[in-house]
């Protein structure tokens, strides 16, 4: 594997504790050792404890703001893209 990109990546174990879930996270993402970006949105606290949608899920019936967020997300992703696998 060359690298890693995850939008809202899973990174805690989903039988742990609910405070464990919130505030830390499964001890294996300290082991990745490949290039990796992890795209959450910058008020994904907030998002989770009162269950609104994710911004750039890259859903059809986005708001507009979360069209941006989708643009925002496949523009870094593609920077990183480039950056890890150019020649």
């Amino acid at each position: 594997m060359a690298c890693i990109v995850t939008y809202y990546g899973h990174m805690v174990n989903p039988n742990a504790p609910e405070p464990w879930q919130v505030y830390r996270w499964a001890p294996e993402i300290e082991r990745i050792a490949v290039p990796s970006l992890f795209i959450v949105g910058a008020e994904e606290f907030e998002l989770r404890r009162m269950g609104i949608t994710r911004a750039f899920d890259f859903r059809a019936d986005q708001r507009p703001e979360e069209k941006l967020a989708t643009e925002d997300a496949a523009r870094w992703t593609a920077l990183f893209l480039r950056r890890v696998l150019a020649p």
